[in-house]
């Protein structure tokens, strides 16, 4: 079966407002103030006036959403015309910066009927109906909700201050220091249903968990968006990326607002020359990277708690094809980094000119924060397995597949060691169960309703419960030299070569490219893998030198030499993506590096310039 290639993501950041729609009801706003960033301007913006009120150089973000700065004796005032009297609904997100008590908005009437907001209490604690205090140690906004209702006459408001020190007799008299990113205002009490909307939408953008809420958070498409039950600690799992097209309405990231397991993403690219970069981060940290090296190129994300930045790069022109396509995010929901059947879900998205374009889709279904993300391109049709091995004859291998598509009905046919064991037309995604496999190759054939077909090969390898796959790579440069010794004795290796075998011991040194497999035997027990090695690329203008290869006592010195000068930057990471070292250096026509990695294993060098990324294999004893 032939899989995929690489996924390329691209965002399109809408920070026009203009043409939005009202969140929650589409009725009866008064005030919609919002943060908006363009050209490293922030802007406070009257939207519904489409009024710039003021401007700063952009300075703060709630949830990668711009946030407008407050200092105390600053503040916006903006005239009232509508009547506010029989009922209002407020909706303010803000973080202050002091811990004083400081008047975030405050509204002016023609009569004694005043109110105002401060950063410790509401004015009329009766109507409050929400406020979070988030934790000062983590940087997450705050949202205030403020209702009130059932006044029997009308008392129209003159002003409405956001930021400055109330006109009215009332503590405190100071303005408001910090910043603020939206401000919502209703002539009416919304109905729970009208709030909860509203929450909603300021909760996704900014990265808020709503302790009070009950009901699954929604979308502006009134959609349900899945949520794990409040816990007493009120720690909230969820992460949204996605397009609402109707609304104008693009969601990069969402998160908890409390500290915890709790997963948080967003994806960026930037583009230089050739190249371009994705980069998945959990909670302000990064995810890690798995790739399966081969011309397949699956990337694979897990949150593994690393304090260091992982960016991947591309060949656009490999992986960039024209036109639109779909790919797929496909989610490991348990965690297990083993993609079963039983606990994958698939997230359709289309890329149309070079922007993302998909529902909302959410991870950490288990409020684990340890998700596994794949990001796939794939044919309509296509085959998902996972293979249980064996136990050197006691306990058979066995395998569990199904058919994900719409092409159905399709033609599924299985073959271990060239012997039909299944043979059969499905018509639904269900997982099917093949046991009692014998060690050896086996082959998945997948045909559907107009005669396409998809085919993979795979091992069955049956080996003793501790064996530890002996080399953690798959694909590497020339000229390579790999050590299979394993931690199990009387074993006997085989290294093939188209067919052919090359070698009788467990180490070797590869020169030639080709497809290699790897056979290890004891008794009944078999374990195969293949290795694929191909030449170095080259890159006019520059050479890059990797020695010892491979390195004994976890010491690499490496050289760089560069027709034309530029500053480049050297990574070396894991095969699953850990970053082990980084150093920058400035332009020069050679430089040199010194690195170390922490033990046996493969590892990737990567160099990187504004115009090149050239990775080395490395190989330490």
């Amino acid at each position: 079966m032939k899989r995929i290639t690489t996924l390329i993501l691209t965002i399109f950041w809408i920070t026009t407002y203009s043409q939005a729609q009202h969140p929650g009801p589409g009725t009866g706003m008064t005030v919609w103030l919002q943060a908006q960033s363009n050209e490293g301007q922030t802007t406070l913006m009257d939207v519904l006036n489409n009024k710039a009120l003021a401007s700063q150089p952009d300075t703060h973000t709630f949830n990668f959403n711009p946030a407008y700065s407050f200092k105390a004796e600053d503040g916006i005032n903006l005239d009232i015309t509508k009547s506010l009297g029989k009922g209002k609904s407020i909706f303010v997100v803000f973080k202050p910066a002091i811990g004083n008590e400081e008047s975030i908005y405050s509204i002016d009437g023609t009569d004694r009927h005043q109110l105002m907001l401060t950063t410790h209490r509401m004015a009329e604690l009766t109507r409050i109906q929400y406020m979070n205090f988030p934790s000062p140690a983590f940087p997450y906004p705050q949202l205030n909700t403020y209702m009130e209702g059932g006044i029997s006459s009308s008392k129209k408001a003159k002003r409405f201050s956001l930021g400055a020190a109330p006109t009215f007799q009332n503590l405190p008299a100071n303005g408001f220091t910090g910043s603020i990113a939206e401000v919502l205002i209703y002539d009416s009490m919304l109905s729970p249903e009208e709030k909860h909307e509203v929450e909603s939408y300021l909760a996704i953008k900014y990265g808020l968990t709503l302790q009070h809420a009950i009901a699954p958070l929604v979308n502006l498409r009134g959609e349900h968006l899945w949520r794990k039950p409040i816990k007493p600690d009120f720690q909230f799992h969820h992460t949204v990326i996605g397009v609402d097209e109707e609304h104008s309405f693009f969601q990069p990231t969402s998160c908890s607002s409390l500290p915890g397991n709790h997963l948080k993403l967003s994806f960026h690219e930037n583009n230089s020359e050739n190249n371009g970069f994705i980069s998945l981060r959990d909670n302000g940290l990064p995810f890690l990277f798995d790739e399966n090296y081969n011309s397949l190129r699956i990337w694979s994300a897990s949150n593994l708690n690393s304090t260091n930045n992982v960016i991947i790069s591309w060949k656009e022109e490999e992986h960039l094809p024209s036109g639109d396509w779909k790919y797929w995010l496909r989610l490991d929901t348990s965690g297990a980094q083993t993609f079963h059947p039983n606990n994958i879900k698939y997230i359709a998205v289309n890329r149309k000119q070079g922007n993302l374009v998909s529902q909302p889709f959410l991870v950490d279904q288990d409020g684990s924060g340890d998700d596994i993300i794949q990001i796939v391109q794939r044919p309509g049709t296509f085959v998902d397995y996972h293979l249980t091995a064996g136990n050197c004859g006691s306990t058979p291998a066995m395998l569990d597949f199904k058919v994900v598509g719409n092409r159905g009905p399709y033609i599924v046919h299985v073959k271990n060691n060239s012997k039909t064991i299944y043979r059969e037309n499905i018509l639904h995604h269900d997982v099917i169960t093949l046991g009692d496999l014998a060690s050896g190759s086996l082959s998945i054939k997948l045909t559907d309703q107009v005669g396409n077909t998809t085919e993979e090969e795979i091992y069955v390898n049956d080996f003793e419960p501790n064996f530890q796959q002996p080399i953690s790579m798959t694909t590497t440069s020339l000229p390579a030299f790999l050590d299979a010794s394993v931690n199990v004795g009387n074993v006997k290796y085989t290294w093939y070569r188209d067919n052919t075998i090359i070698s009788s011991q467990p180490q070797i040194r590869i020169d030639q490219e080709g497809t290699y497999r790897l056979t290890i035997k004891k008794e009944d027990c078999t374990y195969h893998q293949d290795f694929h090695f191909q030449g170095e690329e080259v890159f006019p203008g520059i050479a890059v030198e990797l020695y010892p290869n491979p390195t004994i006592n976890g010491y690499i010195y490496t050289s760089v030499n560069m027709a034309d000068p530029a500053p480049i930057r050297i990574n070396v990471h894991t095969l699953d993506g850990r970053l082990v070292s980084a150093q920058s250096y400035p332009a020069a026509y050679l430089t040199e590096h010194i690195a170390h990695v922490p033990g046996p294993g493969a590892y990737l060098v990567t160099f990187l310039t504004d115009h090149h990324s050239i990775t080395r294999k490395l190989i330490a004893q």
